[in-house]
């Protein structure tokens, strides 16, 4: 029996006063924040989990991630009137076994990752109903999340431990690895495996700009790096700091604040201090939302 989810839409507008150190390594500093927005609801639409939103100039997209037939719809910007569900369930060579982002390139392309596949799959703009899949390399272990880069580079967070996270080509091979796990406490020799679940992130790229954005799921870690100049801008922590977790066996168990509150991350500013100003206050806000 379906369960039904009203989904509602809320468009803040976030007014903040804060600085933030312009050293690699910050804290956040405090943030006074005031949200007013806008409610639109879907209550005669059935979702399940609804937990990506993607939006257009005129379409806006939902992932629902325990969705029963399909995984993601498509709605009308303005007043969200369904017009069609795309990534239908199932096993076969046209279905899926799971959606875990989805993403639109400058053309209007639509991608979407299916983990379970370990896949991103590829639907022309003029041309819905054709369906291209990238196999992803064996090297990356079950890939969460994807942005694209450029028109031939996605870049992916490393689940093996050994780097932070991997660019790689349209043919879902690694090209670069990148970076380091930003750990600072003692969990620097915990299991190769653990360590990358803990710091799951949600990730975000600017191609304006160049930036990635990066949020933990557990804890209160923000990191923005710089792509195009192979650089680390700034990593910021919180107030609850990195991920606190117990290695059992290879697995990482959650023993701390479970994440910012947010299931996604977007990386707007034009210039590298916006995009910072913007993830130090919203991780915070979302921090205290999760305490209160």
């Amino acid at each position: 029996m379906k369960r039904v989810s009203y989904l509602s839409i809320c468009i803040f507008v976030l007014f903040q006063s804060c600085s933030v150190s312009n050293t690699e390594i910050s804290t956040f500093s405090n943030t006074e924040l005031q949200l007013t927005g806008k409610v639109l609801s879907l209550d005669s639409f059935y979702m399940r989990y609804p937990f990506r939103i993607l939006q257009s100039d005129s379409s806006l997209y939902i992932v629902d991630l325990h969705g029963s037939d399909f995984y993601c719809h498509k709605f009308n910007r303005s007043d969200l009137k369904f017009k069609q569900s795309i990534a239908p369930r199932g096993s076969g060579p046209a279905e899926f076994l799971d959606a875990e982002n989805i993403r639109l390139d400058q053309q209007g392309d639509l991608y979407l990752l299916d983990a379970n596949k370990s896949e991103i799959c590829i639907w022309q703009k003029n041309n819905r109903d054709s369906l291209k899949r990238i196999k992803l390399a064996k090297e990356l272990i079950r890939t969460l999340d994807f942005d694209i880069v450029d028109d031939s580079t996605f870049v992916v967070p490393d689940y093996t431990g050994t780097h932070r996270f991997n660019l790689i080509d349209m043919r879902g091979q690694i090209i670069k690895r990148l970076y380091k796990i930003p750990v600072r406490n003692n969990k620097k020799n915990t299991a190769t495996i653990s360590l990358p679940q803990a710091w799951r992130s949600f990730i975000d790229y600017n191609p304006k700009n160049g930036i990635l954005a990066m949020t933990t799921q557990l804890g209160d870690v923000v990191e923005l790096y710089d792509l195009k100049a192979d650089t680390i801008i700034k990593i910021v922590y919180g107030e609850s700091g990195e991920p606190e977790f117990i290695d059992k066996g290879g697995y990482a168990v959650p023993n701390g604040m479970y994440g910012t509150c947010r299931y996604d991350c977007e990386s707007t500013g034009d210039t590298e201090d916006e995009c910072s100003q913007i993830w130090v206050d919203v991780v915070n806000f979302c921090s205290a939302m999760s305490m209160s």
